[in-house]
């Protein structure tokens, strides 16, 4: 006697399981690198500014204009960027691990806030002097040398997670071929009990205690079966 085919879980795409822990550690990455680039260049056109006196210094981009670039990336890392699904919480909390130094980010407001201050003076016409000028860099130096330091504890944070990744994608892989043998089993039991059903039923009062014990398989078939349902659902979204 043939088994109606019971519906099928939907299969679960390893790939979308994998957590995107790393790709928000590589945009801090990258924002970090880009916010150093931008205050350097930005201190180079002041210093060029402040020793030629004049505000039109060939070094790329304004103070003015880096700046506004460094305030974008510090809001990006306050709130996220949504349509990539970046979370400024998951920022907040790789910047709070043990791992890494998370006052990187209070330095980076620092060093802005004392851009803003240097590009509203000259934007007055007051320009900087060498004493001034010296703290900046002094200031910059300092949160070049915690930028690199924590370029490298991210770049072993994201080599250390990839691999954790990789061993949680493969052990889900091996739960789901563990599921999918136990879903058959519920499935053969489910046709004994149906089988021993149409053998009561023709055994007629001979068969009262048989139909009893497929009934009984059914029943657990089928809690089985609601059993696996669970027990898939968890993995796809652990």
């Amino acid at each position: 006697m043939s088994l109606p085919q019971r519906a099928r879980s939907e299969p679960m795409d390893p790939q979308r399981q994998i957590p995107n822990r790393t790709q928000h550690v590589s945009f801090l990455a990258r924002q970090f690198g880009k916010l150093r680039s931008f205050a350097l260049e930005g201190l180079l056109h002041t210093a060029m500014s402040s020793l030629a006196q004049v505000t039109d210094a060939k070094t790329g981009h304004s103070l003015g204009q880096n700046v506004e670039a460094m305030q974008k990336l510090l809001h990006k890392l306050k709130d996220g960027v949504p349509e990539e699904g970046l979370e400024a919480r998951a920022f907040q909390q790789i910047l709070d691990l043990k791992e890494v130094d998370g006052g990187i980010l209070d330095d980076a407001h620092k060093l802005l806030g004392r851009l803003e201050e240097i590009d509203r003076k000259m934007s007055t016409g007051a320009y900087p002097d060498v004493a001034e000028l010296d703290s900046a860099f002094d200031q910059f130096n300092k949160f070049r040398l915690r930028t690199s330091g924590f370029l490298r504890q991210v770049e072993q944070l994201e080599r250390d997670w990839m691999a954790d990744d990789v061993n949680a994608l493969a052990l889900r892989k091996h739960t789901a071929k563990a599921l999918d043998e136990l879903e058959n089993l519920s499935v053969a039991i489910n046709m004994v009990a149906i089988n021993a059903s149409v053998e009561a039923a023709r055994a007629a009062q001979h068969g009262v205690g048989f139909k009893v014990l497929a009934l009984e398989m059914h029943r657990l078939s089928e809690r089985s079966h609601h059993v696996l349902k669970a027990a898939r659902k968890a993995i796809a979204v652990s």
